[in-house]
């Protein structure tokens, strides 16, 4: 009976191992997929370590109930039964969690219960089946444990299985092409995004605080946009934009799982195309491979999704832990398990990823290939709520506020503006709120010095355009909402644009003409002397390289238009010419149209919609034009699978309720 328990064991980690291979590899063929190739091997290796020890517990009370009743060791009838408990159970806990995660909403809900019963008794009779065929099959056999035996077979197809996934998740450029042999004529890019970042939050915009001086002093050595503005007030809406050049009512990434289109090319693929290597260090959990933005990109470094919560086995151990009390512990002890798994620290995601992750993340890839021209795209997260300022430049805004640092704003309503309002907070409190906020401000800003001082050491800086732009602003109760994306104000959507490289921009140069974050894309293939190449894609922003370099005016009309939307049912869209801005917001059948003049009201508090009807007319007639324009080109995006780890990541940031 010795041999009973460690043929449990081997029995549980090939069967796990296999069940964990083939659910890695059917996961990867979706694009909606957090696992990749360099998972395969990790999840392998998770799975048949966790039922290799689940299998041992039941063969250890498998011996015992058998020392119980004293009955003789039955070797034909342990291998049969071992093998069927263990396929039963595990088709149990992978079907019934698949369908918990992705169809049911509670483990607990009646729904849930029904259906695991009835599961149940499926997997019952599988057993039953199972067990019948096996001990017909089996027969006696002298050892558990022999070189002809079944067992025999079945480790040797799982040591090659083994074998095959550390291959895949050892090759460290799958399925990534190579740059172009064609050495691109442009610049270095580095486009470093400050989530979350208000405009007028900046020293060069005439912020009265000292939070910027590294910012402020690429904008006096470079090109300052006055008026620059996003397509959206949401991060993934706003950078879908920035990537593809298309509005949101084009590129379609409008819900909280939509990934990008695959009929557009993005950014990264284009400048693949001329030749530059390409890199993301995204701080953001929806700028991640998880919404299509690793399209084109050499390497993707952003926040590890943990092996645990994004297999089927980790979600029902995850939802077990939160209906059963003081079950954290399996988790927990799970999550630091999952550390010593081979492979987790190669290739795709990484953390941390905080600026000093992400710059020293960058700085590591560009060393790696450092005459070889690149186009880095930076997200920090430093300036989004919760709000990372270190406690010295709290006191350096705010050094009277007696209690605990505000980090944090209320939660808002998950609606737009003039619908629906949050809750005030006294303005002691709130006062600290926007210290904390520009302490986070000048915090990222050294870390872009130190960043700049890095490539400049490395002899990289004067051979690169650098872009320093946010994805959309962010409010504190100027128009009785907090954070970002409930309106189109003007503290959402106007963002910073500097442009800077000195000897080839001028120097201190400020742009008052209205631009918008879609023109980022043409602006750098421009840069990189790869416009030509572009011509036969779709993108509705324009060229600024022309206005960049000599003063020549770029092409199209001078407009600003922006959207947002929470469903179909909720939606706003904004549209600025000249001193003029109209925004149309529909909620159900509802809708409210607000019309400012930005000269004498750049505060946007009275409406004038009522008192100048024909301007507001004609500024919803050329929204609408706009907007026809845009939807004619409008693509077919797919939703994504939110994992688990995402959800609670998206959670944090406020983004899921």
């Amino acid at each position: 009976m010795a041999a009973v328990i460690p043929y449990w064991a081997i029995v549980g980690a090939i069967v796990g191992g296999v069940a964990g291979s083939i659910e890695a590899l059917i996961s990867m063929r979706g694009a909606s997929s957090v696992i990749r190739p360099a998972d395969l091997f990790a999840i392998t290796c998770f799975y048949s370590i966790v039922w290799s020890a689940v299998s041992a517990v039941a063969g250890i009370l498998h011996c015992l109930f058998r020392l119980a009743i004293r009955r003789p060791d039955d070797r034909a009838a342990t291998k049969a039964f071992s093998i069927s408990t263990i396929t039963s159970l595990l088709a149990f806990v992978m079907g019934a969690g698949y369908v918990n995660a992705t169809f049911l909403p509670s483990m607990v809900s009646a729904t849930s219960l029904l259906f695991d019963a009835g599961f149940l008794l499926f997997c019952g009779f599988l057993w039953l089946v199972q067990y019948r065929l096996l001990r017909r099959f089996l027969g006696p056999q002298p050892r558990y444990f022999t070189l002809k035996g079944p067992l025999a077979l079945c480790s040797l197809l799982f040591a090659l299985l083994v074998a095959l996934s550390f291959a895949l998740s050892s090759e460290k450029k799958l399925s990534k092409k190579g740059p172009s042999h064609d050495r691109p004529a442009g610049p270095n890019v580095l486009i470093l995004v400050l989530d979350a970042l208000r405009a007028d939050h900046l020293g060069c915009y005439g912020y009265r605080r000292p939070t910027s001086p590294t910012i402020d002093r690429l904008a006096s050595q470079g090109v300052l946009f006055l008026n620059a503005y996003t397509q959206a007030p949401l991060t993934k809406q706003s950078v879908a934009s920035i990537w593809t050049s298309l509005y949101p009512s084009a590129h379609n990434v409008k819900g909280i799982a939509d990934g990008l289109p695959a009929n557009c090319t993005t950014l990264m693929e284009a400048m693949k195309a001329a030749g530059y290597r390409t890199g993301v260090f995204s701080a953001n959990g929806f700028l991640s491979p998880l919404f299509g933005f690793d399209r084109g990109v050499d390497l993707f470094y952003c926040q590890k999704t943990s092996i645990v919560r994004s297999t089927i086995l980790g979600h029902v151990i995850v939802r077990i832990g939160r209906a059963v009390p003081h079950m954290d512990w399996v988790l927990f002890l799970l999550r630091k398990g999952e550390v010593l798994l081979p492979l987790r620290g190669q290739g795709g995601p990484f953390v941390p990823v905080n600026a000093q992750g992400l710059g020293a993340a960058l700085l590591r890839w560009i060393d790696a290939a450092p005459q070889e021209p690149f186009i880095a795209y930076v997200q920090y997260m430093e300036t989004h709520a919760p709000y990372a300022s270190p406690p010295e430049l709290t006191a350096l805004f705010d050094p009277d506020f007696p209690g605990p640092p505000v980090i944090k704003h209320p939660q808002a309503p998950q609606g737009l503006l003039p619908f629906f309002t949050a809750a005030p907070l006294e303005e002691r409190y709130r006062a600290n709120l926007v210290a904390n906020y520009d302490g986070a401000i000048r915090s990222l800003d050294g870390h872009i010095e130190r960043l700049l001082h890095a490539l400049e050491a490395r002899g990289i800086l004067d051979k690169t355009l650098v872009i320093v732009t946010a994805d959309h602003g962010e409010e504190f109760y100027d128009h009785k909402g907090w954070g970002h994306g409930q309106s189109l104000f003007e503290e959402l959507v106007r963002v910073p644009l500097i442009f800077w490289s000195p000897g080839h921009l001028p120097r201190g140069k400020k742009i008052e003409q209205i631009v918008n974050l879609v023109d980022l894309m043409p602006t750098v293939l421009a840069a990189a002397r790869a416009a030509e190449k572009a011509q036969a894609w779709t993108m509705q922003g324009r060229n600024l390289w022309p206005a960049l370099v000599d003063g020549r005016e770029p092409g199209g009309s001078p407009h600003a238009f922006s959207e947002v939307y929470h469903g179909p049912r909720h939606l706003a869209r904004s549209l600025r010419q000249g001193w003029k801005k109209a925004i149309y917001s529909n909620y159900d059948k509802e809708e409210i149209v607000m019309v400012f003049d930005l000269k004498e009201d750049p505060f946007e508090t009275k409406n004038l919609a009522l008192t100048q009807p024909r301007e507001a007319a004609a500024l919803l007639d050329e929204m609408a034009q706009v907007l026809r324009t845009s939807e004619a080109l409008t693509k077919q995006t797919h939703a994504r699978t939110i994992d688990e780890a995402t959800r609670e990541r998206l959670k944090a940031l406020g983004y899921i309720q």
